[in-house]
């Protein structure tokens, strides 16, 4: 028997109301939906967009922080679909990183994540990494990611991840209450879900929660898509859950091989694109981000240069003048020239 609740609660059953979710219509309507991992909802659903959060609760017998998030998902999402021109964080919003691109700033609240997250990365883990394709070549990922907390990895695989479809990620670390888009942090979440995230308002000032489960205990891999597909959500994505089998999105569930569809297509990345990148485009073009290097931390000025200083010394019968370059510094011994 169909869950009316879970299926209302996700976006499926827009013409019955929150009321009428016993009726012989609504076990008709509503599919058979799996468990879920994600608690974001796949539809925007009008009506629970505009209910009071204690029918929500009431109706979806939920408690009230998740008709909170409900109602305010289900806000977020209905205006997104009503959107047009737009659908995401726009353009130019940080004209002094990225002039003519899209950027959205994200505050990680590392701190907030236990010691399963901020473990050091295995090998092993960044083989598999090496295997979708998508992050560069065996000796460019072992060089940058080596010896790296897992989620600080997993986080900048993500970042890539949306680098290369349109939206630069600009990492700060301003704190919980500063002036980023999307704020990332972990805590305990009851039940089968792992994470949730909001949508945004395609306004460059909106700031988005995004929440870990502190919970779950992944690998490298895992994290890095749950990471992905939440930050999916900031991005205005729906879920992908159809043929998911066949494509292996990154907002599907199906845990295995979801970053081949942002490769080249070549063996052995043979799956179809990602159905998600079709609405990324639509949003961001679809080109790279030129890269910068560290936004946040200007290049250190060159070392002053110390002028030589002119040492005399006379030896019998023949005056000697000596060059020194360089400082005292005892592991720069200066130059003696003569």
């Amino acid at each position: 028997m169909p869950d009316t609740k879970l299926a209302k609660r996700c976006g499926y059953l827009p013409g019955v109301s929150l009321s009428d979710l016993d009726s012989e219509a609504a076990m008709i309507e509503a599919p058979e939906l799996a468990d879920r991992v994600c608690g974001h909802p796949d539809h925007g659903d009008p009506e629970i967009a505009d209910a009071d959060p204690a029918d929500i609760a009431r109706y979806l017998d939920c408690s009230e922080a998740e008709a909170d998030f409900l109602k305010a998902a289900h806000q977020r999402m209905v205006a997104a679909q009503e959107a047009t021109g737009r659908g995401s964080f726009p353009a130019g919003c940080y004209p002094d990183l990225y002039p003519n691109n899209h950027a959205a700033k994200v505050f990680l609240d590392f701190d907030s994540f236990p010691q399963h997250y901020t473990r050091a990365v295995k090998a092993s883990e960044l083989e598999h990494i090496h295997d979708a394709g998508v992050w560069g070549t065996r000796e460019e990922i072992f060089d940058l990611y080596d010896g790296k907390p897992m989620l600080t990895v997993a986080m900048e695989l993500t970042n890539e991840t949306y680098r290369l479809v349109g939206c630069a990620h600009v990492m700060t670390t301003d704190g919980p209450n500063g002036k980023h888009n999307i704020h990332i942090k972990a805590e305990r979440i009851p039940g089968s879900t792992i994470g949730y995230a909001y949508f945004n308002n395609q306004t460059c000032r909106d700031h988005v929660n995004q929440r870990i489960d502190s919970g779950w205990q992944p690998s490298l891999y895992r994290c890095a898509l749950l990471l992905a597909h939440e930050c999916g959500h900031n991005h205005n994505l729906e879920h992908t859950f159809a043929n998911q089998s066949h494509h292996h999105g990154i907002m599907s569930y199906n845990w295995s091989n979801n970053f081949w569809g942002y490769s080249t297509g070549r063996e052995p990345h043979t799956l179809p694109l990602d159905p998600a990148l079709r609405v990324l485009k639509r949003h961001y073009g679809g080109e790279p981000v030129p890269p910068i290097d560290d936004p946040d931390t200007p290049d250190p000025p060159d070392p002053p240069n110390p002028d030589p200083q002119i040492v005399t010394v006379r030896v019998p019968r023949l005056p000697v003048t000596i060059r020194v370059l360089g400082t005292n510094d005892p592991e720069d011994p200066p130059v003696i020239d003569f």
